[in-house]
């Protein structure tokens, strides 16, 4: 049932469900098959700090999600080194951060406004970096897409 409202609404809206369920056990049989059924991509900050609380029963279900966290911080680029080693001393996700190690440079640095702090000092020009951190800004307040800015980037380029 979690994973189905998943699918359909988005992790947010099947995480806002098991409170309306009756029963603990009901939410809990939930919760469960929710953490299961995330997606590392999914696995943001945002959701973590949404969906702890919620498994405090749960000790399996949150390292499943710390896990899916662990390799959305790793994978995605948004992770830098001293996170990472910690991250794999808890989770054990070495086989992860191995993977990500033998991308070619260019794959694993993206970047996108939601990596801006890791990759902003590589930009020389001081107006460039202001630019793009404004622009960053932007994307999270909602007023520019990912793609103007990544077009914004290739630009300065």
């Amino acid at each position: 049932m979690a994973n189905s409202i998943k699918r359909i609404h988005g992790w947010h809206a099947a995480l806002e469900k098991v409170q309306k369920l009756q029963t603990e056990e009901a939410r809990l049989f939930f919760i469960k098959g929710w953490a299961e059924n995330l997606s590392p991509l999914e696995t943001d900050k945002t959701c973590l700090k949404e969906a702890l609380p919620l498994l405090a029963e749960d000790t399996q279900s949150i390292e499943n999600l710390l896990q899916k966290y662990a390799l959305n911080e790793v994978m995605l680029g948004k992770s830098i080194k001293e996170r990472s080693k910690n991250l794999n001393k808890v989770l054990n996700i070495q086989w992860a951060i191995d993977i990500v190690n033998n991308f070619p440079i260019e794959l694993n640095t993206s970047r996108n406004s939601a990596n801006v702090e890791t990759w902003i000092q590589d930009i020389e020009d001081e107006d460039e970096r202001e630019d793009i951190l404004s622009w960053a800004e932007k994307v999270r307040s909602g007023k520019m897409t990912e793609e103007k800015f990544e077009n914004k980037l290739k630009q300065l380029q």
